[in-house]
């Protein structure tokens, strides 16, 4: 490890969680270096900074683990593999969820790598939860996590949502094969597997949709596309959030893909929610979800979390361009304030959650996009995207982090965006062929009082 570690560890708001919405994070702007490696065995990354303990509760419920890091490799060939382990009441350590990053799309060029799942809580147990990797083949180079100049990285983080009710899941370690795509219809990745039922609910609500995939592609040229479509009782399939996945970096080369996507629920109505996916473009090639070398691949993730109140989102379907960035000043992505988020005064202190979402690439070779919270004008976490992979390669890139809020205290959340250097050529947010792109988003999650 290198740089100076900086580790937040944050509680779970409230007491007695057992029935309760908390949240709780821990992160770190240390940059992490693991020297080699046989392809198999697990590490911790950082076994003080990256965990955290979920204490005894005196009810089941759920939570849901996610990580975050930009992952990257100095050798080219060698990927970077990101995984969730939890010990129930200090047993063995057990593997819940893993994500590969690319190596063979370049090297120095990060993936900002996002793994989540989730979890079963029992009454009466408590848990350890950390963040492990490990190099996809047997190796003597190095990958590492967390990018940028010294003495402080983008953040690698792991966070853990308490929820009592309210959240659906569903995964599937298999790997998925799609041959011919014509670039423009979508198709179900897994239509039994990959699939929500949501029932219907007596008042409006909310529901928070996530999609999580490796995406990979056998031939060069042919980018991936995960979207997540919603249909109300007895209507047509509507797309309500995707993100693309950079084929032109390089083949058999995953890219850990997050979508998420914050909609409206009517009262009364149930729904169906599934991921569906296509290429961007038509091919005779194959396009894959889920990497390793099997028989159980990384999963592919559909979740659903309905809420009555506390998620506020901004979501813009317009495609940005930064053009002569001087690799240091941060700008907001939209001018127009459309990716801020205001969250009014609490009556308590809290953890909340604040995620963003985009598709970024470059049109010139060797330049990275960075994407960046900033809470009142603080930047409060971002992730480095590598455009050293490829130009036309979007990442689907997703940052987050738990963030304390005093009481009594009102925040504005905006996103924001740079090069990674000084560069006369020009970066962009959103990716397809318009004239509406792929959706650049800001959410925040306030767990309710009471």
């Amino acid at each position: 490890m290198t740089g100076n570690a900086v580790s937040q560890q944050i509680a779970l708001s409230g007491t007695g969680v057992g029935p309760r919405a908390a949240n709780q994070g821990v992160s770190s702007t240390a940059q992490y270096t693991l020297n080699g490696g046989n392809g198999i065995d697990w590490t911790d990354i950082d076994p003080v900074n990256l965990a955290l303990t979920i204490p005894t509760v005196a009810a089941s419920g759920t939570v849901v683990l996610s990580g975050n890091a930009d992952l990257w490799t100095e050798q080219a060939g060698v990927n970077q593999d990101l995984a969730i382990f939890v010990s129930p009441n200090g047993g063995p350590e057990q593997l819940v969820a893993w994500k590969e990053s690319g190596g063979r799309a370049g090297t120095f060029s990060p993936n900002a790598a996002f793994v989540q799942t989730v979890y079963p809580i029992n009454a009466g147990s408590s848990y350890r939860v950390k963040l492990k990797w490990k190099t996809n083949v047997d190796t003597t180079g190095r990958i590492h996590a967390g990018a940028g100049m010294p003495p402080t990285f983008s953040p690698t983080t792991l966070t853990a949502k308490m929820l009592p009710s309210g959240i659906q899941s569903a995964s599937s370690q298999a790997q998925y094969l799609l041959a011919g795509s014509d670039g423009t219809t979508w198709q179900d990745i897994d239509a039994a597997t990959l699939a929500l039922n949501i029932p219907s609910g007596p008042a409006p609500a909310t529901v928070v949709l996530s999609g999580n995939a490796d995406l990979w592609t056998e031939r060069p040229g042919v980018n991936q596309d995960i979207g997540i479509f919603l249909s109300a009782a007895g209507g047509g399939d509507q797309l309500v959030g995707w993100k693309e996945s950079g084929g032109n970096a390089g083949t058999f080369s995953p890219n850990a893909a997050f979508v998420q996507a914050v909609v409206p629920l009517a009262a009364g109505t149930s729904y169906i929610a599934k991921l569906k996916w296509k290429t961007n473009v038509s091919t005779p090639g194959t396009i894959r979800a889920g990497a390793g070398l099997g028989p159980e691949y990384s999963p592919t993730t559909l979740t659903a979390q309905v809420v009555a109140s506390g998620t506020s989102t901004a979501s813009s379907s317009s495609q940005y361009m930064l053009s002569r960035s001087d690799g240091t000043t941060w700008q907001d992505i939209d001018q127009t304030a459309a990716l801020t988020v205001a969250i009014p005064a609490l009556p308590a202190d809290q953890t909340i959650l604040i995620s963003a979402n985009a598709d970024l690439w470059t049109q010139n070779p060797g330049i990275n996009q960075d994407l960046g919270i900033f809470v009142n004008d603080q930047l409060v976490a971002w992730k480095e995207s590598g455009g050293f992979a490829g130009t036309f390669s979007p990442n689907a890139a997703f940052v987050q982090i738990a963030f304390r809020a005093v009481a009594d205290q009102p925040y504005v959340v905006r996103l924001e965006w740079k090069s990674n250097i000084p560069t006369a050529g020009t970066i962009r947010a959103g990716a397809g062929l318009g004239p509406q792109y792929s959706p650049t988003s800001l959410t925040v999650e306030i767990p309710p009082a009471g």
